[in-house]
């Protein structure tokens, strides 16, 4: 006969797990609602070897990812401002680090835009993709409770850096120091985020927290992934908060007519026709009397919208910074499909 052990929750865990409000119905009666969430200590975290979970068939690696500013390996675990701005980047195939995606950054999404919660649901289904979803509202040391005059997007944010701070926790305990052995290497779990003053909480907190563009610009070959970030995109702007702050320019101010004039006359600049790439959007090239080959132009940042055709002038970078040209076929058309 199968044994059954009936565990009884402590009083004091009844403040996290109910939630008590009052509730007016449509003939004018007031009724008491009383809803209970069941918290468990087995929502297992997804880490491949972990010995506290005892999970095996998870996606995350054990290593976790390299990176530059992590080499002993680490995890991102983005927040909701991420997807709401940067889903095109999040979306490419280039972008693959291993990412765990809590619960609470799921139903923000679906609150703030469903057809970027559409995407984000698609986007955990992808197999080349290796995300964790997480359901930190229903793990006993991840849980939270509003506060009172707290905004629910200060909860929100406050539930993510819990989450982040416990995953290293987590992971520190799973790797145990043995005596006579070299410490492990330990993956790092990074908070990702735009949001400034929910980077700084964290970085208050002890929780390693990084930009989606300094992130990138650490990667490997970083080049491609700096086009498809959005404009938002910096260190100093909250995307939810862009539209009353200014949004930022995504390209750089033309010269003025004088300027460029004196720099092609001192050889400065070179001046040509603009023939854009057919096969990749992103690139274009400008050729000029003074070189015997094309100037590659990659990115639109350097292209400054620059369309086929027309007449622009281009400064020479030093020989170590040029690059080649892409192999693969970029189409804008399919790239931006679910562009907002």
């Amino acid at each position: 006969m199968v044994e059954i052990t009936i565990r009884k929750r402590p009083r004091s865990e009844a403040v996290v797990t109910q939630r008590k409000f009052f509730k007016k119905t449509a003939r004018g009666k007031v009724i008491k609602v009383l809803r209970e969430r069941y918290l468990r200590d087995d929502v297992v975290c997804g880490v491949q070897g972990c010995t506290a979970c005892g999970e095996s068939n998870v996606p995350l690696p054990k290593t976790g990812h390299g990176h530059q500013l992590y080499p002993h390996g680490h995890f991102i675990l983005p927040d909701t401002n991420v997807f709401l701005s940067q889903m095109d980047l999040v979306e490419s195939n280039l972008f693959t680090p291993p990412m765990i995606l809590l619960q609470t950054v799921i139903e923000e999404v679906r609150h703030r835009s469903l057809p970027l919660y559409n995407r984000l649901n698609a986007l955990t289904k992808m197999e080349d993709k290796r995300i964790w979803v997480f359901y930190n509202e229903y793990r006993s040391e991840t849980a939270i409770i509003r506060e009172e005059g707290e905004t629910p997007n200060d909860r929100n944010d406050r539930g993510i850096r819990k989450a982040a701070a416990w995953y290293n926790e987590h992971i520190r305990l799973t790797w145990p120091i043995i005596r006579g052995q070299a410490p492990p290497k330990i993956p790092t779990v990074v908070l990702m985020t735009e949001d400034v003053d929910n980077r700084r909480k964290g970085e208050k907190a002890g929780i390693p927290c990084i930009s989606v563009r300094k992130y990138v610009e650490g990667m490997k070959e970083p080049n491609q992934l700096l086009d498809l970030l959005a404009a938002d995109g910096s260190n100093d702007i909250e995307p939810t908060k862009a539209g009353a702050a200014g949004r930022q320019s995504l390209y750089p101010d033309y010269l003025p007519t004088p300027t460029l004039l004196a720099g092609v006359k001192a050889g400065e600049l070179h001046q040509g026709h603009f023939a854009a790439n057919q096969y990749n959007y992103l690139e274009g090239s400008v050729s000029v009397p003074a070189l015997t080959k094309p100037v590659l132009l990659i990115g639109r940042e350097n292209m400054n919208r620059a369309v086929n055709g027309d007449i622009v002038v281009v400064e020479v970078f030093s020989e170590s910074e040029w690059k080649a040209s892409a192999d693969e076929v970029i189409d804008q058309d399919s790239t931006l499909k679910n562009d907002d």
